[in-house]
Order: structure tokens, then sequence, then C-alpha cells
């Protein structure tokens, strides 16, 4: 169920890092915060890229790097003892600014429409809260769906690339109608899955 489904082996590859930033003693929230300022660099490149293309290359690199910071994170904090509910609030809060930043410029930049790009933003972030709601409720943090933020990273990144070789807003469209359709099957998803384990 997306791409979130392969993430012990994208920890696995990046565990070499996460072993140097427990020996340096970099504390997970900047980790997190280095997830934040990528992310907001992406929504400026964004904005920016109409006059300036070779700006839609960062897109893919950023969505990388804000991937692994977002997996890098955890296995830190677990790395150096200082796992916190308050870590936890950090790491949803930022990546929920994140993908607003990142979605919504699509519109503000002029690459898609803005009911597009509202209604990604909507959906995207109605995903997300909707897993956070099921540990609120008693259960575990749901990640599953056929969207998920890995998902959601690939496909701005595939979307800045064709962007470079061919700007059109056909493509910013589609990849906003995608974001939103897949996020609110996943949300589905992750209520259906929410309700059975809260039955249980």
């Amino acid at each position: 169920m997306g791409i979130y489904a392969v993430k012990p082996l994208f920890q696995k590859s990046l565990a070499p890092v996460a072993r140097l930033f427990v020996a340096l003693n970099i504390h997970p929230d900047y980790v997190n915060l280095a997830g934040l300022i990528v992310s907001l660099g992406m929504a400026a490149s964004l904005f920016f890229a109409r006059d300036c293309p070779a700006l839609f290359w960062i897109l893919p690199a950023g969505a990388f790097v804000r991937t692994a910071c977002n997996a890098l994170d955890g296995m830190v904090a677990r790395g150096l003892s200082v796992s916190s509910p308050m870590g936890e609030v950090y790491n949803e809060l930022l990546d929920r600014i994140s993908d607003a930043a990142i979605f919504a410029c699509v519109g503000i930049s002029g690459l898609g429409a803005v009911e597009n790009a509202f209604a990604a933003t909507v959906f995207v972030l109605l995903n997300s809260y909707t897993g956070i709601l099921a540990k609120a409720a008693g259960g575990k943090r749901i990640y599953a769906g056929i969207i998920g933020k890995a998902d959601r990273m690939i496909l701005i990144g595939l979307a800045g690339i064709i962007s470079f070789f061919y700007l059109t807003p056909f493509t910013w469209n589609i990849f906003l109608l995608i974001l939103t359709a897949g996020s609110a099957i996943a949300l589905l998803q992750r209520l259906r899955i929410i309700r059975k384990d809260l039955s249980r």
C-alpha cells in the first residue's frame, strides 16, 4: 500500500548516516527542522521556476532529502534515546507545514490551477490528520494508503523533471488531481483500518 511499504529498506540504506548523526550528537529536532527548510526551498523553487526552469531540479533533489530527513529523525531519536511525545508533536507539525507550503505554492505560482492546489492541499492534510487521529483514539499511527508522504514526494519530483523539459499547466493540474484523488482514497483506507483496529 504505497511506497511506505519499502520504508524498512530505505531506513537500512540510511543507517550509516544515522550512525554518523548519533556519533555527532545531532538532535532529531534539528533533522526535522532541516526537512522543513528543504521543503520551504522546494516551495520557493516552485514560485520562481517559471522564470528559471533550472529550479525544477530542486524538486526531485529536495523530495529525496525531505524523505530521508523524515526517516532519519526517528532513527536518530532511538539511537540517542531521546524519543519523546513532544518530539513526535514537532515531527507531525513540521510535516504538515511542509506539505501545505509545497502544494499550496503550486497554485500560488500559477503552475497549476489555484482551486486544484487548494483541493490537493486540503486532502493531503486531511489524509495525514486521519493517520494521527488513530493514535489519539488509542490505536496506532496509521501510514497506510495508496498516497503517503513518500508517494507525494515521488510525484512532485517527477512533475519537476517533466516541467524542466516541457512546462505546461497540464502536468501540474494532473499532478494535483492525482494527489487529491489518491489522498481521498487513502483517507478512506485509513478510516477502514482505524475502525478495524479500534473494534478489537
